[in-house]
């Protein structure tokens, strides 16, 4: 029996022990992907399972692959790192050390046979000093150090590792090291050009440095929490500390819109890629991952598929996916992305295209539901209608990052308080047949339920029909330019109304609207769209887009 074949025999005898007593897979695992002993694949398998049981049996998976030279490459690094366990397994191990000549190098490590790893730089910069003894899982490399136990993630170029930053001799940074092979450099360094252009935003994850050995280069970033898809699992999920939907959403397409601004397009927008940073008690919203991202050159405004970046299937833009496309991409296939992450954050995990064996052929066909949004409530009215223009099947029609933040999805309650008022002052001397009032009351019935004073309290229809003033008696029952009125004169004159007028309608702004919108969900929208003819007049700026952007 050969030495190779007693080295793999130990790990088929020792097979149940080992994978309920191993305790360090995970650099025994990236041990054997930095010799190219196993894939990526396999390695985000071990990666992503749970338990260390589970993560040696997946280990195991990829030991059958690959027979006796990876078992033994396996029982190498085992013996580096889980000597004693070795030892009581097999009291012959030191017969197996001879053969396969695995001995004590003068500095007390275990030497291995085969070509050598680069080795990592453990000196201090600009001190000459060693540090204290680094973990077993630690390495250093200049001034970047990464624990190879503690994977935060897979990257779209690399594997992304928990570790520190030496800021100076004194002061430590908790960073995420992003450890990309030499062979991809040019990706990596497109990478670093693009998160130094990108540093200004703080909705943009942080570059700190960048370092390199005989085999890889380390990029370490700003460390955040956790990624988006976190907040959605069953066990554990991540806490937001009381991050509204809203302002997540809001504070991912600020992110966006400053990639845009720059004529970058990240093409790979999903919930992995979306991270959350904790500090002093809050959460902000950091987009993460540029090792798909394209900078547009010069006066272009769409980019080439030559470099066959498609994204992650299920998140990508159709036009990505169509090989008869006539034109290329552009800075939309981040606005698809973006509304499908939209729908997942609204409705909980949730996919605008079904399940992920379907997603892709839905996408391509534009067969997506948001039946996960209600349809008779205020928020999700027009969180749908938002979503709809951002994945609208022809690029050119969906709205722009700078667009999808002035939509009314976005606006407070006391804008959307102000936009009823400014509407209602507007409208107020047009005639019944202009084409603003034509336009506000089509459709009108449904926003108003037919008679909106039917569905107030009988304390305000009695408020509204008494007080004195030019409009008594004036309101129409079946009129949405009516309604506005109301709204608009109970605002004005809320602190003359009666206290049992007031208590009901609650205060103002945040109340007083919620009390309208929840009566009639689709006013707001409705008027806004209503109002577009409106919008280059000066008043109305604030509430639309430009033109140029629609």
């Amino acid at each position: 029996m050969t030495s190779k074949e007693d080295a793999a025999e130990f790990v088929d005898r020792h097979r149940a022990e080992l994978i309920q007593r191993v305790r360090k897979v995970m650099p025994i695992a990236d041990d054997l992907l930095r010799r190219g002993m196993i894939n990526y694949e396999m390695f985000a398998n071990i990666t992503t399972s749970k338990t260390n049981q589970e993560k040696m049996k997946e280990v195991y998976k990829a030991l059958q692959s690959g027979g006796t030279p990876l078992k033994t490459a396996f029982y190498r690094i085992l013996l580096k790192n889980e000597r004693l366990l070795v030892i009581n397994l097999e009291d012959a191990v030191g017969d197996l050390e001879d053969c396969l000549n695995i001995g004590e190098s003068s500095s007390g490590s275990i030497a291995l046979e085969g070509p050598a790893l680069p080795p990592a730089s453990n000196i201090l910069p600009a001190t000459g000093r060693k540090p204290a003894a680094l973990a077993s899982d630690e390495e250093s490399v200049g001034k970047i150090t990464y624990y190879t136990s503690n994977h935060l993630g897979i990257g779209a170029d690399g594997i992304v590792f928990r570790g520190h930053y030496l800021c100076d001799d004194n002061n430590k940074r908790p960073v995420a090291v992003k450890r990309i092979e030499l062979a991809k450099q040019s990706y990596a360094d497109r990478e670093i050009t693009l998160l130094l252009k990108l540093d200004d935003n703080p909705h943009v994850v942080r570059y700190f440095c960048t370092e390199k050995d005989g085999q890889f280069l380390y990029i370490a970033i700003e460390r955040c929490a956790a990624s988006l898809d976190k907040c959605f699992t069953k066990e554990n999920p991540f806490d937001l500390r009381g991050l509204k939907p809203v302002m997540l959403l809001q504070q991912t397409m600020i992110g966006l819109k400053h990639l845009h601004s720059h004529k970058i397009v990240h093409r790979d927008v999903k919930p992995h890629n979306i991270l959350l940073k904790v500090h002093s008690g809050s959460v902000t919203v950091k987009i993460s991952d540029f090792g798909m991202s394209k900078q547009l050159a010069d006066g272009r405004q769409s980019y080439s598929m030559r470099s066959g970046a498609l994204g992650t299937m299920g998140w990508n833009a159709p036009e990505v996916l169509d090989e008869s496309r006539k034109v290329n991409p552009t800075s939309a296939v981040d606005i698809f992305s973006a509304g499908c992450v939209f729908y997942y954050v609204l409705t909980g995990g949730e996919h605008p295209f079904g399940e992920p064996y379907r997603q892709t052929g839905n996408i391509m066909d534009g067969k997506y539901n948001l039946n996960g949004l209600q349809k008779d409530k205020h928020e999700d009215i027009v969180a749908t209608d938002l979503i709809e223009q951002m994945l609208n099947m022809e690029p050119q029609r969906r709205p722009s990052a700078e667009s999808v933040l002035k939509h009314p999805f976005f606006w407070s309650l006391e804008k959307q308080l102000q936009f009823f008022q400014d509407v209602s002052d507007r409208i107020v001397m047009e005639t019944s047949y202009g084409p603003i009032i034509q336009q506000l009351e089509s459709g009108g019935q449904e926003v108003v339920r037919n008679n909106w004073m039917e569905h107030i309290p009988a304390v305000l229809q009695k408020d509204l029909e008494t007080r004195k003033g030019a409009y008594k008696g004036a309101y129409e029952k079946g009129s949405v330019k009516s309604l506005l009125r109301a709204i608009r004169n109970k605002k004005h004159h809320y602190h003359e109304s009666p206290k049992e007028v007031q208590e009901t309608l609650g205060s103002i702004p945040d109340d007083f609207v919620s009390y309208f919108t929840s009566r009639f969900p689709h006013l707001l929208l409705h008027t806004y769209l209503a109002m577009r003819t409106c919008a280059k007049e000066l008043t109305f700026q604030k509430y639309y887009p430009k033109l140029r952007e629609s």
